[in-house]
């Protein structure tokens, strides 16, 4: 008799666990549906670099890229990278704002993590804004902040 329930027990978890499976894997990916690229230039030439928006079926909308920042510290210029992943981006009419983090790096210095804010226009497939990194790391600038021109190099159906 015990092993008739054990026998009953195991099959039933079995049972439940596929019928679990079976519902997880209902669920549709959220498939990409529009990509722009964009190349940005920062505070007249010291700052440059890239972003690819990407907008999903369920309109939501991420953004990675690298952003790029000579710093002038204690008679030094410092070549900041900031490479960024999975941020968020808000798009409506012309105005368009993303978040983002990641961590930066200076040869030879270290690394830090920050957080980029970045605001503008964008139509027509040019953009103006302004930015905000701040970092974490002690030693490192609290933060870089200034103006961005950019433009669209490749795609559409995001911006204006």
């Amino acid at each position: 008799m015990k092993k008739l329930q054990i026998i009953l027990s195991i099959l039933i978890i079995f049972a439940l666990s596929i019928i679990s499976c079976e519902k997880d894997s209902g669920t549709e990916p959220n498939n990409i549906i529009a990509t722009e690229k964009w190349e940005h230039i920062a505070d007249e030439g010291l700052g440059s670099g890239n972003w690819t928006f990407e907008k999903m079926e369920d309109n939501s909308i991420t953004v990675d890229g690298t952003w790029l920042y000579s710093y002038s510290s204690f008679g030094a210029t410092l070549e900041v990278t900031c490479p960024f992943s999975d941020g968020t981006v808000t798009v409506s009419e012309a105005n368009m704002s993303f978040t983002a983090s990641g961590t930066a790096t200076i040869p030879n210095f270290g690394s830090s993590p920050f957080d980029l804010a970045v605001t503008g226009t964008c139509s027509n497939g040019e953009g103006e804004g302004t930015y905000i990194i701040t970092f974490s790391t002690e030693g490192w600038p609290d933060k870089i902040e200034g103006n961005w021109t950019g433009s669209r190099s490749s795609g559409s159906g995001i911006t204006q």
